[in-house]
């Protein structure tokens, strides 16, 4: 705990902004999801349902900025208490990055597992980044959402 306290103290200061805004969201996402059905918010903070954005993500600038949105996203989002973090932080991170003007695909998925039963998954693409949750490739698209 100490050396990560030490670790962000050594940051640049707009890599401690990206974080506190990455914290805030992962956990107003979370309330989110456990306070309100997702009916009610799906279309107004997710987007069109059904809908694809492009695979296309132009430009270097704009890959390096999704890329430290990402970190700042994925390094808090471990750290969190709570399970089944995948939906948090496609919410979050989507949020994140439509601020920025990148547009993004939130996708959910299940899958039959042997043990458990039938699991679900989201996770998030933008342009030809899978920005969060993994390709989804073991899962069968049920729904998505896109900017």
């Amino acid at each position: 705990m100490l050396q990560n306290l030490h670790k962000f103290r050594a940051l640049p200061v707009w890599d401690k902004l990206l974080l506190l805004e990455a914290l805030c969201l992962l956990i107003a996402a979370r309330a989110l999801i456990i306070a309100v059905p997702m009916k009610w918010y799906a279309a107004a903070l997710l987007g069109r349902h059904m809908h694809e954005t492009s695979r296309v993500l132009c430009a270097c600038k704009n890959r390096c900025m999704l890329e430290r949105v990402r970190w700042a996203a994925n390094a808090l989002s471990c750290r969190m208490p709570w399970e089944k973090k995948c939906l948090a932080l496609a919410i979050a991170l989507k949020l994140m990055l439509r601020r920025r003007g990148f547009a993004t695909t939130i996708y959910f998925g299940v899958r039959k597992n042997s043990a458990r039963g039938l699991e679900a998954h989201s996770w998030l693409r933008c342009g030809d980044v899978f920005v969060a949750g993994g390709n989804g490739s073991y899962y069968t698209v049920v729904s998505m959402f896109a900017d």
